[in-house]
């Protein structure tokens, strides 16, 4: 891991898993964050466990995240992953309309709308 990553995980930026982590596992390590949304809505997480019960590990995670994209935009915040160099992620939130999400766009990716990009 960089030492930006490690800054930004020690500092409870960011979050970093691996592909074929468990999403209850990374739900409560986003839930950590200090950036993690409040009111940011689960209710349909029960269905999305059904849904994906069949599905690899990688498409599992990538179809939560694409949800957790979904739901921290309804909340007003963006979610951000940054670049790991590897099969990892690095997830964190930042409010949708800051600047300093404005000036990282070209660094950064963001998840919205059911669709990791």
């Amino acid at each position: 891991m960089s030492t930006l990553l490690a800054e930004l995980e020690n500092a409870g930026l960011v979050t970093t898993f691996e592909w074929d982590d468990e999403p209850e596992t990374i739900r409560a390590q986003l839930e950590g964050l200090s950036s993690f949304p409040g009111d940011m809505s689960w209710d349909s997480y029960a269905d999305f466990v059904e849904d994906v019960e069949d599905y690899d590990d990688a498409e599992r995670v990538e179809q939560f995240l694409g949800l957790v994209g979904k739901h921290s935009l309804e909340a007003g915040t963006a979610t951000v992953s940054v670049d790991t160099g590897n099969d990892a992620y690095a997830i964190g939130f930042a409010p949708k309309h800051s600047q300093q999400l404005k000036k990282a766009m070209r660094w950064i990716t963001v998840v919205r709308r059911d669709t990791f990009t």
